[in-house]
């Protein structure tokens, strides 16, 4: 990973035995039950379970969405009770742009809100749509995009703020597979220039692996398993490296012997 603290006191991302259960119409349901968690400063973990796991349900407890029951969660060292856009930032799976702004309206928003100046927010924005493969759509709309090329901006847009912790829910589960093996590539190449520490929530073995300094295994709305990568970047797809720790992962997620493919769509 890119070079950083490691002290306790540095440390982004600190869950203490958090917990949610929700009530619904037919009981109550235990949706993360005792997770415990640090995430070093420019660490890339990724948090990996079937769906109904309660993965995204700790990914907004860490954005301050989700209120925890138990236990508790500490953003740069502060007890979170809420949204923190100083510090973090967030994208979800379907992007959530606004279908009435540009691609570069779209990065500028969060710019906007902080009282940047238009001559800045357009030159911050510019600066991250070429990278990502968007210079020439700046005017499109979302409607006139492709879902890879929106993701692209959500993520442009999420880091235009500089945020020091990125949050990721998904972003890459409705793309197609070609499309999600370079937005794979593509987001860890950004992660390594900024340097910012990332969270991301995936059902995906494969990309789990592929990106993450670590992978935490959470079955149940509990850490089952946690897997340092110990694997050199660029890792390539396929390499021994790679799919001995993929069989080690689908070992112990379907011990049950109830599933033999490599990886989960």
């Amino acid at each position: 990973m890119p070079g950083g603290a490691t002290t306790a006191a540095a440390d982004p991302i600190i869950l203490e035995a958090i917990g949610k259960r929700y009530e619904t119409a037919s009981g109550a349901v235990q949706a993360v039950d005792s997770v415990s968690l640090t995430v070093r400063a420019e660490e890339f973990v990724t948090l990996l379970g079937p769906s109904g796991c309660g993965k995204s349900t700790v990914l907004g407890m860490i954005a301050g969405l989700v209120r925890p029951d138990a236990g508790r969660v500490l953003v740069a060292g502060v007890p979170c009770v809420g949204p923190n856009p100083e510090q973090v930032a967030l994208v979800f799976q379907d992007g959530g742009l606004f279908p009435w702004r540009t691609a570069l309206d779209n990065v500028t928003f969060g710019l906007e809100l902080r009282g940047v100046p238009a001559a800045k927010r357009r030159e911050i924005a510019l600066g991250l749509l070429e990278p990502m493969g968007l210079r020439g759509f700046e005017r499109k709309y979302p409607r006139e995009l492709s879902g890879g090329m929106r993701q692209r901006v959500a993520i442009a847009r999420a880091l235009a703020v500089d945020p020091k912790i990125l949050l990721l829910d998904e972003p890459l589960g409705a793309l197609d597979a070609l499309t999600r093996i370079e937005m794979q590539s593509l987001l860890e190449s950004v992660w390594q220039e900024e340097g910012f520490t990332a969270v991301l929530v995936t059902h995906d073995v494969t990309e789990a692996v592929m990106l993450g300094d670590r992978v935490v295994l959470i079955e149940d709305g509990i850490v089952k398993l946690e897997v340092d990568v110990p694997i050199a970047r660029p890792r390539r797809r396929g390499s021994p490296q790679v799919a001995a720790l993929e069989e080690r992962i689908l070992r112990h997620l379907f011990a049950d012997g109830g599933y033999t493919q490599r990886s989960v769509a």
